[in-house]
């Protein structure tokens, strides 16, 4: 009876058994990656949330403070501080080097741990020295960007500074996934900093400089306690040379951070400049509500990267992708229609009378349509990111904000506000097309099924007519019943993630 065929590989004959076993070899390795895939995206949709409620604190906090401070500060003091923190904002990302997500990014190599406290003692060494500078440049910079006093200045850099420093700290404990750690220290900087900012206000001195004290002695104590945690690994210092890549990673994100921040921003300057102050003022009591949904996605990105480093094989890696987005995508589509339907309720509560609540329903409902683009963009960040290419991300993001703004110096003066929301929507949908994932990465990631494109679609079609609807009493049964409706879906769509209905998605 004839052997049968042979097959040929690289030249040479391998019989049967070997390849069959080298076939089963394969297959295990398939298996494994799988399996690493749907443990990872189960931990997005548990663990990670509790990461994300962490993160969610200190913003929750602030935003509860503010009544607190417009009471016992002048309106111009005040107006100081909100300077005070947007400086904080830009310097902090500017002194950390990208190395937050560079840690990240090493902790899932070879040696990670190691490697990964090197960074974070890069990250110290570097982070002090540039505040440093920027502290005493204080006097040439501070009324540059409208800071009145220099101590206001130096006090902002400052927080900055420690803030970096934490960020980096956290980014790695996430890794390391210390929870218990990054709960006492997202305590300290969200409940600890608001708590001692508030007292050294009333008890202190009646001035923004006693709160802006108290949250920073929080965030440096913060900063402090992740790096008695980590040990960072200081030896590194004196090969800083070998830390090159690290640095090849993480400095793109400080330009693509900033471009962020002008996304986020930008459209507030125009708008100042086209319609006047108190437009601006009416359009981000808007922006901020209906933005909720874009704000929570920043923090799910955060918490998720660790989970996409772990996965190391590309074709695992890529289907953990596409499965976390779609999941992703339909646990916002109720959380975008609850916003445009309950945005009169919030509105009022939110602003009072004379911002004209009632007229910004409209901006809400879409400014929160955004809110699947931004999804869809900061998908694909990480799939780029999970290719170390970082800097298609930040030019990406740049060219997305030079957008942002040029729709809005065109729509604003056209539509009003209206129109800025609109250019809100645009620039995130074409930021999803800039930063769609190249064939040459080696990811291979599915679209999104039919099925659940017709849901985002039709959640999308329910948030835009939350707009036409009218905000009177008798149209508002019909407003509490899409909240309810939403609130359930989201409980069952949730529910289903945790379970491991994601995951099954993994196998299709």
């Amino acid at each position: 009876m004839s052997e049968g065929p042979r097959w040929t590989r690289a030249g040479g004959r391998v019989d049967y058994d070997q390849f069959e076993s080298e076939a089963a070899d394969a297959s295990v390795i398939v298996a494994e990656g799988h399996r690493a895939s749907a443990e990872a995206l189960r931990g997005m949709f548990t663990r990670d949330f509790v990461y994300l409620g962490v993160s969610v604190l200190q913003v929750v906090l602030a935003a509860g403070v503010t009544p607190i401070l417009t009471r016992l500060v002048s309106t111009g003091a005040f107006g100081q501080l909100v300077l005070a923190i947007a400086v904080m904002q830009i310097v902090g990302p500017i002194l950390s080097f990208g190395l937050p997500f560079a840690t990240q990014e090493a902790f899932a190599g070879e040696d990670g741990d190691r490697r990964a406290r090197g960074v974070v003692a890069v990250s110290v060494a570097f982070g002090v020295a540039a505040s440093v500078i920027v502290i005493f440049a204080a006097p040439a910079w501070g009324p540059a960007v409208g800071l009145d006093h220099l101590v206001d200045a130096r006090l902002a850099a400052l927080w900055g500074a420690c803030f970096a420093l934490t960020w980096t700290c956290l980014a790695m404990l996430r890794s390391k996934e210390k929870l218990g750690i990054v709960i006492v220290i997202g305590g300290l900087q969200s409940l600890g900093a608001q708590a001692l900012g508030v007292t050294l206000l009333l008890l202190w001195a009646p001035d923004v400089r006693s709160y802006l004290c108290g949250v920073i002695v929080c965030q440096a104590a913060a900063a402090l306690g992740g790096l008695l945690a980590l040990r960072p690994d200081w030896a590194a210092l004196s090969a800083v040379r070998r830390y090159g890549r690290a640095f090849a990673f993480g400095l793109p994100m400080v330009p693509q951070q900033l471009s962020v921040f002008v996304l986020f921003a930008g459209d507030r300057i125009v708008i100042r400049h086209y319609v006047g102050s108190a437009a601006t003022g009416r359009y981000s009591v808007a922006y901020n509500v209906g933005s909720l949904g874009v704000l929570l996605l920043v923090f799910v990105n955060q918490a998720w990267l660790p989970r996409i480093y772990s996965v190391t094989d590309s074709l695992a890696r890529s289907r953990l992708l596409a499965s976390s987005r779609d999941m992703m995508s339909l646990l916002l589509v109720p959380v975008m229609c609850g916003l445009a339907a309950a945005a009169p309720v919030v509105l009022r509560l939110w602003a009072p009378r004379s911002f004209g609540p009632e007229g910004l329903t409209s901006i809400v409902a879409i400014v929160a349509v955004a809110t699947i683009p931004y999804g869809l963009f900061l998908s694909n960040v990480r799939a780029l990111m999970s290719e170390a290419m970082t800097v298609r991300v930040a030019v990406a993001t740049a060219v997305g904000a030079a957008i942002n703004v040029a729709l809005n110096l065109v729509m604003v003066p056209l539509f009003g506000l209206a129109g800025s929301a609109i250019a809100t929507v645009v620039s995130y949908v074409l930021l999803a097309g800039l930063t769609r994932p190249p064939m040459r990465s080696g990811l291979r990631i599915p679209r999104t099924p039919i099925r659940s494109g017709a849901i985002i679609g039709s959640g999308l079609a329910v948030t835009l007519a939350m707009a036409a609807v009218p905000t009177s009493h008798a149209w508002l049964a019909i407003r509490v019943g899409v909240c309810l409706v939403a609130v359930l879906a989201f409980l069952v769509l949730l529910r289903r993630a945790v379970s491991g209905f994601a995951g099954g998605g993994l196998s299709r």
